[in-house]
């Protein structure tokens, strides 16, 4: 592994990636590494891979942009924009961008989120786990006549009432 390297957070674009400029104003883009975050639905990309996560997820795609939005804030309320941290790695992706650990007053930010649910573990190319604190999909309406309780007959009510 790499030395640390100093950067600025310039933003998250999503919990999982994040705009930094280290160096001499070098601005690059870097991928967490070990985690893959829902998808905050930024730009028609982002909508394209949320697709793709609701599928392996097994949730609903306005479920995953909405676990997305919520992981992007944690990463901004613990990492803010303006922070200095620390970018481990440099290997990149098919992409462009730099696969690395940020650091961030000492916290590994693919752990924290990890940790708290707003992340799943993600070891490339197996598709990446679904994040533990985004939930599933609500269970379906029930049909008409089938309001009550699973094994409760809608006729044992019959009678309950008290007759004049």
């Amino acid at each position: 592994m790499s030395p640390p390297e100093a950067c600025v957070l310039e933003a998250w674009e999503d919990a999982d990636t994040a705009l930094v400029v280290c160096g001499l104003g070098m601005k690059d883009v870097v991928r967490l590494l070990g985690i893959d975050a829902a998808e905050s639905g930024f730009d028609v990309n982002s909508r394209s891979r949320a697709r793709d996560q609701a599928v392996w997820w097994q949730l609903f795609m306005w479920q995953v942009l909405d676990c997305g939005q919520a992981a992007s804030h944690f990463a901004a309320a613990h990492c803010p924009p303006g922070s200095t941290i620390q970018v481990i790695g440099h290997q990149r992706d098919p992409y462009g961008r730099r696969l690395a650990y940020i650091l961030c007053e000492g916290h590994n930010m693919s752990a924290l989120l990890l940790s708290h649910g707003h992340a799943g573990r993600y070891h490339f190319p197996a598709p990446p786990a679904r994040p533990s604190g985004c939930p599933l999909p609500p269970d379906p309406a029930p049909l008409v006549g089938e309001e009550e309780e699973p094994g409760q007959d809608v006729d044992d009510h019959q009678g309950d009432e008290e007759s004049d």
